[in-house]
């Protein structure tokens, strides 16, 4: 330890080891080394180690880390927590699939009870078609409820015990398979064969197979189980893409085999599969189940009878058993009601009756029952008594009387009646609606349906079953139910509406507030409601007309219309069969009309069509894997769906007619990096889609984003690209070297030049009134250095001004020998270092300045005070014997035994003796030797252990002086390292001690020197490591950026007090998404959209820039360490002091992000080292740390000299209406646009096919979006220079997210010049800009009181779809390539449009005080007094669930932290969503929970305290 240090003890408070102010340091291990005998402490007096203890200043007092300081500490446990949570694997990926598969498959099944067996005793009958199918292919035809899968279950039972005879036997392993036409079917079979086999039982289905597909995975499943139940589509799937033959089947089993025709999966199966195994022995057995082998629509039985058992080649069998239906009863409730009514007399009753009837007829008993408890409210019993007292005016009193008492005994019966909860699967509910939950259910959480209207006859019926969706047993996750009906006024009803009702209604399922709509006849006609992607015909139609127009309510491509039809019922197959031929007939008029009345399509018969699809079609065999145009849909419908999974996108088919043929084009979704693709001319419609979509899976192939099993290669890759777009890991840490000495103290030799600098402080009288001017000399001239802040206690600090001169100083040998000593001698008494070395080793000396501080230039910083030089020289030390009072006064006194010691007087005592005992104001010694004996002054003064103690003898005759302990180990770098209240007073005798010559002004600036030369110790090693860049960053940016907070030391600033790199952090990651971007789209212009993220990926990954950093040495000049006092000593032989260890010796701890965070932090050094017009340095720092073919460009113009203009705008022709939009535009955006072709490619969708010669906008939206961000960033950056990185994040968020920059597409009129063909996008963008209005009309209504208007009116919106914000990037990009790469245009842009919806701040950064955030502050502040907590907020990948958006779209991860532990945490696409969903579920958590319990769960202590603080906003901003 230095001269004069104190015990560091108690310099750290104690604390337990979790608390962020360190680890427990004992004082046993120092106390004992003072129990060595005397020849011990000889040997080891002089170390300036020695004393660690001597004197308790307290320097450090206990403290509470700054709010700041825990907010950084919370962020790195947060930053690290995020990163594991996010981190996946295609084996995670795959294990979370199978447990969300496994989850959602078991909320679905509805039907068979698990615990019942079915195979117990068999009736002869399905003894007899068993052993029927055990000979030959079978389709067994029996009627519901006859126990056909019993025969089934049988049957496989069978096969599977000839499987296993088989497989001892040493054959091929065979699978049997049951399969069901819908997902919905699956597990109740599922369930039943597991339940009635011992065997391995799979179950496969659409979720199953719909990420994951690999040949290993299948062969996996195959070897782990016997048989499998399995949807049509998945089988066939399986057998398209080569994952199993049929020749590994054994059985098939067809449940609902009627459906084995056409197109059907099961006749696919059959006609591509199984009729192609030639080998009748490698052909599978089938069996068939059906309760009718045809439908009604067929007029031919015998002739469709016959080709369904040609399709399966199979033969039916049944027998001629029938099941008795079940009649409907009344319930209980009913009875009852029935019966006050009739003894009341009561006739008002019986309409209600009535319908309570066909309620529970149709519904079930628990609606009936409801029923009554819906429609005897107070307002309608009092209706009803009013009407019953009109009604019986005119009879007796006696019968008036009781029929109104009839109604309150009907209420007070139904208020008592206990109606229970209601679960989907109880008996209270009929068949069909169980059939309708169950199918809503599949339809919403397995089909992602977003709009679902389902049609019913009774007004009553609609009001009915959505009450029954609101119940909790019943509701299905994801519907909102509402219910439109008529607006005909009926008495004692409970579906009466006023057209203001309905008009709320239709509003509400228009806007998402309700998306599943029941609805009697007044929704099929006139009435504008939007298009739905499920239509559902609950009760059966009554006319033709119904049920075109119900089903035209299904008028999206992908939309799906449901008629449910009881079983056996006739008259509902009769409604159906006869609507159905009716549109048919309808069909046949239109298509009777001339031929210049309608499109053409050739209609052919199926022969011919089968004829001229083998004849027109093509095959490509790839392994055991055959595509064609029959399978190549499929095959593209899953890559889609592994591209965007949430199930919105889909492959969308553009027609046209070349001659008598035709010719399609198949689009795909945004994501997708192959957006269109051209078939040939086909024959028919369904041909020339086959065709667009085979050429499309080919070329999908040969970019290898097909496998050879027809499998979409993103989902093996898909992870592995994820997780590059996070941070590297900040736990993976490495330990590197470390630099602790600038290049520049390394040059020594024969002393020529010296480069005088003078360190003078600003404000002295904030640290003595007695401080000199220090001047250091060294062999080089230093650079500007930072001014240095120091802290000296008491509130009072000030700057270090570092003042170079602007010449050499050429000394004589005799100066630079004086200064040599005067150096030696500084170093001996202050800091107890003794060298061994010659002037010439010495990189730098000392001297005093002649100068006072404010005399100070680079002019006269040479000036040296040579009398005071000679004066320190010219003899060892100071006589203090027989001198007059005033040489007492203010001089430096050291202990020669001790290096801590040290001491500056301050006049005699002539009160005290030595012998007197030391005061009690005196600062304490806990030296062990000292404690014991008598704590007199002589004691006090002296170092000596116990027993040279005990010998030891002093003069009584000598003075006593006033003194003061002057610390050496105090970090004045940290505003925080002193006490205030700290006590340095003493009293001394001068006889063990010596008075040194330096004067007391320049030992009090030499105090200063080891957090000074901390400080340009690492400025100038920062600025080396720019040197091995070669990049020319100024000196405070340049430390600024190498340095990383300490993980050593408390503080938010860096390790040695300065700021740290976080900032230029996030400056410079967005210039380097910039500067590669741009690079990107330069230098491959045919690229796509997905090619440049995976590309950009590459480049700006943070493994990427650490590779580069570790292969550069970069991790050496990373400032990591805390304030080390004694780093700055020079390393020279030391005659006397402890020996530092060597720099090659010294190692510091780095994680992989820091070192790449300080890469992107030199760019943004780079970046603010310029100016906005000269980006050079950036762009320079960004070759530097890529490294990449890719982006070699060295200065910002060599962009736009890379730029090759496009085959497509060399050439252009300027229309018309290209003119006008070019000048419409200006007028709105202030831009004129000198490539109208540029401008009409930032305004095309990708599903806008019809102008081939312009691309679409998908990779200017690629450049705008990180020109927006560049610009934003450095808006907030410059703007608010005291924002941290957390807050920048969440308002850069908001000033790009996709709400704003859709609200400013439309507020620009940018919207309609988009050029797209989807009607869902063109009555999307109408319904944002109709609500944008709104919401902006609200926002002015506020403000017409004189208030300023709210500019986050944006905020209040429906959510737009995301085209909208991509063409607002689309132009800034465009603007950006038709400028000549002039960023100055998107600066302009951004301060004439962006700019203004941002000038106040303080409206985005508050909650409403019902908001989850405001109710959590309340929480935690108000009842459990927690002070330490905060919501902070991190951008992640999304997640790998929605396809190709997991590398090129981010989600906001916000997590709850209380005192430094996650305690929840929440992902949504905005910052304010996520803050709110992450508050909600905390409240959840908190909501039971006792404040005694939440202090022993979270281990806080906040409230047990009376410290008072300012606290900052803990749940950051609202954005």
């Amino acid at each position: 330890m230095d001269a004069g240090e104190t015990n560091n003890v108690n310099e750290v408070p104690h604390s337990p080891p979790s608390q962020p102010n360190g680890a427990i340091t004992t004082e046993s291990g120092n106390a004992s080394s003072h129990q060595a005998d005397d020849n011990e402490l000889d040997s080891d007096a002089n170390s300036d180690e020695s004393g660690d203890e001597d004197y308790v200043l307290r320097q450090n007092p206990d403290r509470q880390p700054r709010i700041s300081e825990r907010k950084r500490l919370d962020g790195q446990v947060f930053e690290s927590y995020a990163l594991q949570r996010e981190r996946e694997s295609p084996t995670q990926c795959q294990a979370d699939l199978d447990r969300s598969d496994k989850e959602q498959n078991t909320q679905t099944y509805e039907g068979y009870d698990g615990q019942k067996r079915i195979v117990s005793d068999p009736r002869d009958y399905q003894k007899d078609l068993y052993e029927r199918a055990k000979l030959k292919n079978t389709i067994v035809v029996l009627p519901t409820g006859t126990g056909k899968t019993l025969i089934a279950v049988m049957l496989i039972d069978h096969i599977i015990q000839q499987e296993l005879e088989n497989r001892a036997a040493g054959q091929h392993h065979k699978i049997t398979f049951f399969i069901v036409e819908k997902v919905i079917l699956c597990q109740q079979q599922y369930r039943c064969l597991k339940d009635n086999l011992p065997f391995d039982i799979g179950i496969l289905q659409g979720n199953d197979n719909s990420i994951v597909n690999t040949k290993e995975i299948w062969e996996e499943k195959f070897t782990k189980h016997m048989a499998f139940v399995t949807t049509a589509q998945v089988l066939l799937d399986c057998l398209n893409n080569g994952f199993i033959k049929m020749s590994r089947i054994n059985l098939m089993v067809f449940d609902e085999a009627h459906h084995t025709k056409k197109s059907h999966p099961f006749a696919m199966i059959i006609k591509r599969h199984y009729r192609r195994e030639l080998d009748p022995t490698q052909r599978p057995k089938i069996m068939g189940l059906t309760a009718s082998p045809v439908d009604a629509k067929t007029n031919d039985l015998k002739q469709a009878t016959a080709d369904l058992e040609d399709m399966m080649d199979s033969e039916i069998a049944t027998v001629s058993d029938k099941l008795p239906l079940k009649e409907d009863v009344h319930t209980a409730l009913w009875l009852q009601v029935r019966d006050l009514a009739d003894a009341g007399g009561n006739h008002l009753f019986r309409d209600n009756l009535v319908e309570a009837e066909e309620i529970s007829s149709t519904l079930g008993a628990w609606p009936a029952d409801r029923f009554w408890s819906l429609l005897m409210t107070e307002l309608e019993v009092a209706r009803v008594v009013a009407r019953t007292q009109g009604e019986f005016e005119t009879a007796s009193i006696q019968v008036a009387d009781r029929a109104t008492e009839t109604v309150y005994q009907v209420q007070q019966l139904v208020s008592q009646h206990d109606l229970g909860s209601i679960e989907r699967s109880q008996p209270h509910l009929s068949p069909k609606v169980g059939a309708l939950l169950a199918t809503l259910k599949h339809e919403f959480c397995s089909q992602c349906t977003r709009r679902c209207i389902v049609f019913v006859q009774k007004r009553s019926t609609a009001v009915m079953l959505a009450d029954l969706l609101e119940q909790p047993g019943v509701k299905v996750l994801g519907i909102r139910p509402g219910f439109l009906v008529g607006r005909q006024r009926t008495f004692f009803n409970i579906a009466n509406v006023t057209e203001y009702q309905q008009q709320c209604v239709l509003q509400a399922f228009k806007d998402g507030e309700t998306n599943c709509l029941f609805a009697t006849t007044v929704a099929e006609e006139g009435i504008d409601i939007p298009a739905c992607d499920l239509v559902i015909r609950f009760d059966m139609h009554q006319s033709a007309i119904q049920y075109i127009q119900s089903r035209g309510r299904a008028r999206q491509k992908s939309s799906r219309f449901i008629a449910m039809v009881q079983e056996n019922h006739t008259s509902d197959l009769h409604l159906l069969k006869q609507a159905v031929q009716d549109a048919r007939l309808l069909q046949h008029f239109c298509m009777s009309l001339p031929e210049d009345r309608k499109v053409q399509d050739m209609i052919i018969d199926a022969k011919t069509a089968a004829e001229a699809e083998l004849a027109a079609q093509k095959a490509y065999e790839i392994g055991d894997a055959r595509l064609s145009y029959d399978n190549s849909q499929e095959v593209l419908a899953r890559y889609v769906a592994c591209v965007d999974p949430r199930g919105t996108a889909k492959p969308e088919f553009n027609m046209s007619v070349d001659g008598q043929r035709f010719c399609a084009e198949v689009i795909l979704p945004d994501p997708s990096p192959v957006k269109f693709v051209s078939g040939h001319p086909q024959q028919s419609k369904k041909l020339a889609r086959g065709s667009a979509a085979y050429e499309a899976c080919v070329l999908l192939h040969s970019k290898d984003h097909l496998d050879t099993n027809l499998q979409p290669t993103l989902v093996r890759k898909l992870p592995a690209m994820r997780n590059a777009r996070l941070a590297v890991s900040e736990n993976k840490k490495k330990e590197y070297g470390v630099r602790l000495k600038p290049a520049i103290w390394a040059k020594v030799g024969p002393i020529t030049n010296l480069w005088p600098a003078t360190f003078l402080l600003a404000k002295p009288e904030a640290y003595s009134e007695t401080v000199t001017p220090m001047v250091i000399l060294s062999r080089e001239k230093l650079p500007p250095t930072p001014k240095i802040a120091l802290h000296f206690g008491h509130g009072r600090s000030s700057l270090v001004n570092v003042v170079p001169a602007s010449v050499p100083l050429r000394l004589p040998a005799e100066k630079i020998d004086m200064l040599y000593q005067f150096t030696l001698r500084l170093f001996n008494d202050i800091f107890s270092k003794t060298y061994a070395a010659g002037k010439d080793n010495f990189p730098f000396l000392f001297a005093p300045a002649l100068l006072p501080q404010e005399g100070v230039t680079a002019d006269n910083c040479c000036d040296i005070d040579w009398p005071a030089v000679d004066t320190v020289t010219s003899q060892p030390c100071l006589a203090w014997e027989n001198q007059a009072p005033d040489f007492f006064e203010n001089k430096f006194v050291f202990d020669p035994l001790t290096g801590s010691r040290k001491f500056i007087i301050h006049g005699l005592n002539s009160s005290l003796q030595p012998d007197s005992l030391v005061p009690e104001d005196a600062a304490p010694y806990n030296l062990t030797a000292y404690k014991a004996v008598t704590p007199d002054i002589q004691q006090y003064s002296n170092s000596f252990f116990r027993k040279r103690r005990q010998n030891a003898t002093w003069r009584q005759d000598q003075p006593v002086v006033n003194a003061e302990v002057l610390s050496m180990q105090r970090n004045y770098l940290d505003p925080f390292s002193g006490n205030d209240a700290a006590n340095s007073k003493c009293y001394l005798i001068l006889e063990p001690l010596q008075v040194s010559t330096l004067p007391v002004g320049i030992v009090r600036m030499a105090a200063l020197l080891p957090a000074i030369f901390h400080r340009i110790n690492s400025c100038l090693i920062a600025l080396d490591g720019c040197a091995m860049l070669g990049l020319d960053l100024p000196p405070d940016l340049a430390l600024e950026a190498f340095t990383k907070t300490s993980d050593e030391v408390e503080g938010t600033l860096s390790a040695d007090g300065g700021s740290n790199y976080e900032r230029l952090e996030f400056l410079g990651d967005t210039f380097l998404k910039m500067a590669t971007t741009i690079s990107i789209f330069t230098l491959l212009p045919e690229g796509n959209e997905f090619e440049y993220h995976v590309e950009r990926m590459v480049l700006i990954a943070n493994q990427n820039l650490f590779n580069r950093a570790v292969n550069r040495g970069l991790p050496e000049y990373v400032r990591a360490k805390g304030y080390n006092r004694r780093a700055w000593y020079p390393d020279l032989p030391l005659a006397k002091g402890k020996v530092l260890a060597h720099e090659s010796e010294q190692r510091q701890q780095l994680s992989q992000k820091t070192i790449a965070d300080v890469c992107e932090a030199i760019i943004g050094a780079a970046y603010l080292a310029g100016s906005r017009t000269n980006m050079d340095l950036a762009v320079k720092a960004v070759r530097k740390m890529v490294k990449s073919a890719n982006h070699p460009m060295k200065s910002f113009k060599k962009y736009y000299a890379h730029y090759q203009t496009p085959s497509w705008l060399q050439n252009e022709r300027v229309t018309e209406a290209q003119k006008l939009a070019v000048q419409t535009v200006k007028s709105h955006i202030g831009y004129e646009f000198t490539s109208p072709a540029l401008l009409q490619s930032a305004f095309t969708h990708t599903s806008y096919t019809y102008e081939k010669a312009i691309p679409d906008y998908q990779r200017l939206e690629f450049l705008g979006d990180a020109l927006l961000d560049m610009v934003i960033v450095d808006y907030l950056y410059r703007t608010f220079p005291e924002a941290d990185p957390q807050w920048l994040t969440e308002h850069k968020g908001a000033m790009v997210s996709n709400q704003f920059l859709s609200c400013l597409c439309v507020q620009l009129q940018l919207h309609k010049h988009l050029r797209i063909t989807t009607s869902s996008l063109i009555s999307q963008r109408a319904e944002y800009a109709a609500s944008l209005e709104r919401a902006r009309n609200v926002a002015e209504q506020e403000a017409s009181n004189g208030t300023k208007l709210r500019m986050d009116y944006w905020r209040n919106t429906l959510t737009p779809n995301k085209a909208l914000a991509d063409v607002l990037e689309a132009v800034v990009g465009a603007m950006f390539v038709d400028s000549k790469y002039n960023l100055d245009v998107v600066r302009r842009f951004f301060d004439m449009h962006i700019q203004p919806f941002f000038e106040d701040m303080s409206i985005y950064d508050t909650f409403a005080s019902s908001h989850p955030v405001s109710l959590l502050a309340k929480k935690m502040q108000m009842e459990f007094e927690c002070r330490d907590w905060r919501l902070l907020v991190k951008l992640v990948p999304c997640p790998l669930s929605q396809g190709i958006q997991a590398i090129t779209q981010d989600d906001v991860l916000c997590g709850l932290m209380v005192h430094g532990q996650v305690v929840e945490d929440a992902k949504a696409k905005a910052s304010k969503d996520a803050k709110a969903a992450c508050a909600e579920k905390a409240l959840g958590t908190f909501l039971t929970m006792k404040l005694a319990d939440f202090r022993e769960r979270m281990g806080c202590d906040c409230g047990q305290d009376n410290g008072s603080e300012d606290l900052e906003n803990a749940h950051g901003t609202a954005i």
